[in-house]
């Protein structure tokens, strides 16, 4: 009899050990993947900056040579 509960015991810790890796699996993958988000996020926004102060760069050297 005793047996059977330790092993009932044993099988549940098993199961909440598994449940916790699966969390701090998920958790580290999606902060991986907002970080990748951001990344991108940044990235376009810093081709956005480029590509107005090209424009006005572009802006200005013709009103200059006019």
């Amino acid at each position: 009899m005793k047996y059977k509960s330790n092993y009932k015991i044993n099988l549940l810790l098993a199961a909440i050990v598994l449940f916790l890796l699966l969390i701090c699996y998920l958790s580290v993958t999606r902060q991986i993947k907002a970080d990748n988000e951001v990344q991108q996020q940044e990235q376009a926004a810093e081709q956005q900056m480029e590509e107005q102060f090209i424009n006005m760069s572009e802006e200005h050297a013709t009103d200059s040579v006019q």
